[in-house]
């Protein structure tokens, strides 16, 4: 188990507008010279995938995801929540229902496998439109679409800043 590595996990929902962000976020990533060292992993709505993953030994893992917090759509958020902030994520809106597992019930079912989980980060971006459950809605929205490549480079910042770190001063990122 190598405690360095890093995982860069993108969330989302193609079929729901904006909730794709942390999916297309993750395929930007994925053209990208990252460190040897990190992980990127487009988790679509395979919850189950992600729990597992979450489990498998990594110093650290960025969750891209869409994140309802009623701030402009398109703003980017960096969140490095404790267990109790998770909690609270959820109902803001960052466990989204159309998941197989929300993020959180992957974070919970995560914890039950493996004893220590690694030091979390989530990106997240304010959406426009999710559509609905029975249409849905394909692509995203103009301001979510012009956040992609500025996320993606706030990631790379964050990759930068976890792989010069000790493996226990995370708090020196906010």
């Amino acid at each position: 188990m190598n405690r360095e590595r890093i995982l860069v996990a993108g969330l989302g929902n193609l079929f729901r507008g904006d909730d794709a962000f942390g999916s297309e976020v993750a395929r930007r990533l994925m053209t990208r010279d990252l460190p040897s060292n990190v992980r990127v992993f487009d988790f679509g709505t395979r919850g189950y995938d992600f729990a597992f993953a979450l489990a498998q030994g990594y110093r650290s893992v960025l969750i891209v995801d869409s994140v309802s917090r009623g701030a402009v759509p398109g703003t980017l958020f960096v969140i490095q929540p404790e267990q109790d902030e998770l909690e609270q994520l959820c109902g803001d809106g960052f466990c989204d229902p159309s998941h197989d597992v929300n993020p959180m019930t992957a974070i919970r079912l995560a914890s039950k496998l493996c004893k220590n989980l690694p030091h979390l980060v989530l990106v997240g971006c304010e959406p426009m439109d999710l559509g609905d459950e029975v249409e849905g809605s394909v692509g995203l929205s103009v301001p979510v679409a012009a956040a992609i490549e500025p996320a993606a480079d706030r990631v790379v910042s964050l990759l930068d800043e976890l792989c010069r770190m000790p493996q226990r001063s995370f708090s020196e990122l906010q």
